[in-house]
């Protein structure tokens, strides 16, 4: 990860070439199962999609300076670029994940297993807790991601 002024953070590896590992810690992140979060309002001028792909995605996301998580680049040949709904400043609203559903502890080592699939919104969120959700999906595993647009043009 390399910091750009400006900008904050920027992943240097497209979505889907990504391995977060992280020995010895644990991600804890907010997941939300209903839809009761400030991310459910829609701003005037906006929309929201979303995509449902397997890996390699084909997008680079960068964080803004203000905490949104955008897109800064799509691979032509990635499944998102298939889709025809992505486009470069689109702002990451969700993703989904998959988390452990049960731990257990042998001696000095923890064995997690059981997985449950999850949407978590990104508001908030570390840039590695989006990118290691992102990353908690297996090869052939579709990862599901809301997208907004918003139309920068004033009509008036």
């Amino acid at each position: 990860m390399k910091i750009h002024p400006g900008l904050g953070y920027r992943l240097q590896a497209p979505i889907g070439h990504l391995h977060v590992v992280v020995p010895n810690q644990r991600h804890v992140c907010r997941v939300f199962a209903s839809s009761s979060s400030n991310e459910d309002v829609i701003p005037p001028n906006c929309t929201r999609y979303t995509i449902k792909v397997p890996k390699p995605i084909g997008i680079v996301l960068e964080q803004t300076a203000s905490g949104l998580i955008r897109v800064a680049e799509i691979s032509e040949t990635g499944s998102a670029a298939r889709t025809g709904k992505v486009s470069v400043n689109d702002i990451l609203i969700a993703t989904s994940g998959i988390i452990k559903t049960t731990e257990q502890v042998y001696g000095e080592t923890v064995v997690q297993g059981g997985e449950k699939l999850v949407r978590m919104t990104v508001q908030g969120q570390k840039f590695d807790t989006v990118l290691a959700a992102i990353g908690s999906h297996l090869a052939g595993m579709e990862v599901e991601m809301e997208f907004q647009r918003c139309d920068e043009s004033d009509d008036e």
